[in-house]
């Protein structure tokens, strides 16, 4: 399995250049990442792909936007979910089950009341693994996203110890 590091800027819809950043300083304490097949290519993720699917008019491009730059303000501390309370997003549980006799969580920002960015955390090192994002029509977590994520956690619990990462060229 392989996840990529990714930035702020990469993770901008086509045709979109943030008027702002997240500082550089103090450095972040956890990585941001995807899953991957291929380093080079990131607009090819299922990440990437699900922006390009529900991040398709401006207030869903400003919700995007305003959850990614509180994720990676929130990343230089220690307890991003802390870290989090403080910026205008809302982080939490979307989903959790068992797996191997341990339970594994599938976590949401929230900007808006349906805007969503489903991800996963490892532990050590600290890793977030950004999944899915996802424009809610109801109040639960739909099914799909739900059967995805369950998917994607269960591959990156069963290959955490041959995690690859790579740093592709820019998309």
């Amino acid at each position: 399995m392989r996840l990529r590091e990714v930035n702020f800027s990469d993770l901008m819809p086509k045709g979109h250049k943030p008027l702002v950043t997240p500082p550089k300083t103090p450095l972040a304490q956890w990585k941001v990442t995807v899953l991957t097949r291929d380093c080079e290519a990131l607009d090819t993720t299922d990440f990437f792909r699900s922006v390009q699917a529900e991040v398709d008019d401006d207030d869903k491009v400003g919700n995007y936007v305003t959850m990614l730059f509180a994720l990676f303000s929130a990343i230089k501390q220690g307890d991003f979910h802390a870290a989090l309370t403080q910026l205008a997003v809302q982080c939490k549980e979307a989903y959790s089950f068992k797996y191997h006799g341990h339970g594994e969580r599938l976590w949401e920002l929230k900007s808006s009341k349906k805007d969503r960015i489903y991800f996963y955390t490892l532990g050590k090192p600290k890793i977030i693994v950004l999944l899915e994002a996802h424009h809610k029509k109801d109040q639960t977590t739909p099914k799909g996203v739900k059967n995805r994520a369950e998917a994607a956690i269960k591959k990156i619990v069963d290959d955490s110890d041959s995690i690859e990462f790579c740093k592709g060229s820019k998309p």
